[in-house]
C-alpha cells in the first residue's frame, strides 16, 4: 500500500478477512518498530512529550487534504507528521510542505497546534520563504501573524522580500514591506533583473536605493539591462540618482550595455546607445568588448546595430580575439555572414599568451574547424582564409580536419592548394598521423562556473567523434596525394614517440586495419579483393 509507511505485498485468493488480518498485523508491527509513544523530547514549545495512537489520528486529520505532505517521505520517515522537526532524514517537514503547496488551512492548524513559524528545514529556509516563492498570499498572511522573522535570509534564494521580488509577486512584496522587511536594495535588483515593473516602482516608492550595488559591482541599471525591460530602464534613468549610471562599470568593467547585448535584448541595447552608452567599450580580458558579446551569442540584429554605429568589425576582444573568431567558435553563421559583408579580416591571428589562460593560437578558420562548423569553415575558405598558418603542424587546418575525419574540408583544402600551386607534402604526412590519432576520440565537455547565476555551464570543447567512414575517406584522399606511409613522427595527441601511421592503426584497431599488398592500411574486409 505504501500509506504512512505501511507496505503490504498483494496475495490474491486468500479472502477479505485474511487480508484485513494481515493489514492489522503490519500496522501493529510498524507502530512497535517506530515507537510512537516514546518520542524524544523536542525544543518546540508546547509539543507533547509522548503521544498515543489516538493522538496520531487527531494529528493527521487537520492536514488530511494534503496527500503530498502525508506520503512524500513515508518510505524514509514514517513519522513525518509527528516528528516534523526532528531529524536529518525528514527533508520536507509538514509545516514547510503546507507552506510550499499553499495549504493555508493545514498551515494554520499546524501553527496553532504547537509549531513556531520560524522553524527551519535542512536547507536553512523558513516557511515564509516557501510561501513567498510560490506566491501563496494567504499563507504569507498566516505566517506573518505568528511573529515570523521577516528578514530571515537562510537557504539558497535569499530572504522573503528578495524571493517575492524575483518571482514577481507584487502583493506579497507589499505585505512584507508593511511587516518591516529591510532588504529593499537587493530586492530592487532582483525585480529589475526579472523585468517586474510594478515591483520596481513599489520598491522605489518605499525608499530603495537605485544606486545600490551587489558584491560584483553590478548596479540596478546593470540588472535592468540584463532583464531587457526598456520601461524599467526609463524609470531608473529618470531619477536624479541614476542619470550618470549608463556608463557605470562592474568589477569586470562591463557596462549596462554589455549586459543588454549579452542577453540579446535589442530594444534595451538601442535605448542605452541613444541615452549615451559607448558601443565601443571593452571590458576585461575574458569579457571582451560589446560586439564580441553580440557575435558570440548570435545576436545578429544587435551586431548590425553596433556596426552601423561605427564599431570596428576587427576589434580586439582579449580572449575572444576578433568578433569573427567569437562567432566562428560558437557556430553563428548568420553573424559570420554579417561580418564578412562588413569586410572583417578572415586572417587575423590570435597568438597564445602563457600569462593569459584561454587565448589560443588560432585563426578564424581554426576556430570554426575545432568547433566542428563545416559550413562556416567553407565560407571562410571561400572568403580567402589562409589554408596554412604560422603555427605548429598539428594546428594547421588540414591536420585539424583530418583528425576530425572531415573529408569535405580536407578535399576543399587539397583542391585549394593545388589551384594555388602550394606544396603540402609535410602537412599531408602529418595529417595522416592526425587521422589515426583521431580515430578513438570521444566527445569532450568542460564546465565553467558562472559566479552570477551560481551554476556550472557545460560547453563543448570543440572536439567530437567522427565515424569510421569519415576517417577512412580522409585517409584515402591523403594517400591519393602521395602521402608517405612510412613517415615517422611523435604525434601531439599520442604519448608514444616515433611511430608510423601503420603502428598507430594496429595499436588502435588491430582487428580492423592491416597492411595491404599495396603498402597502404586497408580494412580487413577488403583484403580478399586486394
Amino acid at each position: 500500500m505504501g500509506i504512512f509507511g505501511v507496505f503490504l505485498p498483494l496475495i490474491f485468493g486468500k479472502g477479505r478477512e485474511n487480508a484485513f488480518r494481515r493489514l492489522r498485523e503490519e500496522v501493529d508491527r510498524c507502530i512497535k518498530r517506530h515507537e510512537f509513544n516514546k518520542l524524544p523530547e523536542s525544543n518546540i514549545e508546547n509539543q507533547p512529550k509522548s503521544i498515543d495512537r489516538e493522538d496520531i489520528i487527531q494529528e493527521v486529520r487537520p492536514i488530511s487534504d494534503n496527500r503530498e505532505a502525508l506520503t512524500e517521505n513515508a518510505s524514509k520517515d514514517r513519522s513525518v507528521i509527528i516528528k516534523f522537526n526532528k531529524g536529518p532524514k525528514n527533508k520536507n517537514p509538514a509545516l514547510h510542505r503546507a507552506a510550499w503547496c499553499g495549504r493555508d488551512i493545514a498551515l494554520e492548524n499546524l501553527l496553532q497546534r504547537y509549531s513556531s513559524a520560524n522553524v527551519l528545514d535542512e536547507d536553512g529556509e523558513a516557511a515564509l520563504q516557501k510561501s513567498a516563492w510560490n506566491g501563496h498570499e494567504e499563507c504569507v498572511r498566516i505566517i506573518l501573524k505568528k511573529s515570523a522573522i521577516v528578514n530571515h535570509g537562510g537557504g539558497n534564494y535569499g530572504d522573503p522580500l528578495e524571493i517575492a521580488a524575483r518571482r514577481g509577486h507584487t502583493s506579497i512584496v507589499e505585505s512584507l514591506l508593511q511587516a518591516g522587511a529591510t532588504s529593499k536594495d537587493s530586492a530592487l535588483q532582483k525585480a529589475a533583473e526579472n523585468g517586474h515593473v510594478a515591483i520596481v516602482s513599489l520598491l522605489l516608492d518605499h525608499g530603495a536605493d537605485p544606486r545600490s550595488e551587489d558584491p560584483y559591482g553590478t548596479t540596478v541599471l546593470h540588472a535592468a539591462a540584463a532583464g531587457g525591460k526598456v520601461e524599467i530602464l526609463q524609470m531608473l534613468l529618470k531619477t536624479d540618482a541614476c542619470g550618470d549610471l549608463v556608463a557605470e562599470e562592474d568589477t569586470e568593467h562591463m557596462t549596462p550595455l554589455h549586459f543588454a547585448v549579452e542577453h540579446g535584448h535589442r530594444d534595451a541595447a538601442v535605448f542605452l546607445i541613444d541615452e549615451g552608452a559607448d558601443p565601443h567599450a571593452t571590458a576585461s580580458y575574458f569579457a571582451g568588448s560589446i560586439i564580441h558579446s553580440a557575435c558570440n551569442g548570435g545576436h545578429t540584429e544587435i551586431a548590425e546595430k553596433l556596426l552601423i554605429e561605427g564599431v570596428n568589425p576587427n576589434q580586439d576582444g582579449g580572449h575572444w580575439i576578433s568578433p569573427l573568431h567569437a562567432s566562428c567558435r560558437s557556430g553563428k553563421i548568420e553573424v559570420v555572414d554579417l561580418l564578412l559583408r562588413y569586410q572583417a579580416d578572415v586572417n587575423i591571428i590570435g597568438y597564445g599568451d602563457e600569462n593569459k589562460i584561454g587565448r589560443h593560437n588560432e585563426t578564424a578558420l581554426n576556430s570554426a574547424l575545432m568547433g566542428g562548423h563545416t559550413t562556416i569553415a567553407l565560407r571562410l575558405i571561400e572568403a580567402g582564409a589562409d589554408i596554412i598558418n604560422p603555427f605548429k603542424m598539428f594546428d594547421q587546418p588540414l591536420c585539424i580536419a583530418s583528425k576530425q575525419g572531415n573529408d569535405i574540408i580536407v578535399r576543399t583544402l587539397l583542391q585549394r592548394a593545388r589551384n594555388a600551386g602550394q606544396k603540402m607534402t609535410n602537412y599531408i604526412n602529418f595529417s595522416v598521423h592526425a587521422t589515426f590519432s583521431g580515430r578513438d576520440m570521444e566527445i569532450e565537455t568542460e564546465e565553467e562556473f558562472d559566479p552570477r547565476t551560481k551554476e556550472c555551464i557545460k560547453y563543448s570543447s570543440g572536439r567530437r567523434q567522427i565515424w569510421d567512414t569519415g576517417h577512412m575517406a580522409v585517409l584515402k584522399l591523403l594517400l591519393e596525394e602521395y602521402a608517405d606511409i612510412n613517415f615517422v613522427c611523435r604525434c601531439r595527441y599520442d604519448s608514444t614517440p616515433q611511430r608510423t601511421p601503420l603502428c598507430m592503426a594496429m595499436s588502435n584497431e588491430p582487428d580492423r586495419i592491416s597492411l595491404g599488398t599495396s603498402g597502404h592500411p586497408i580494412p580487413k574486409s577488403n583484403q580478399d579483393q586486394k
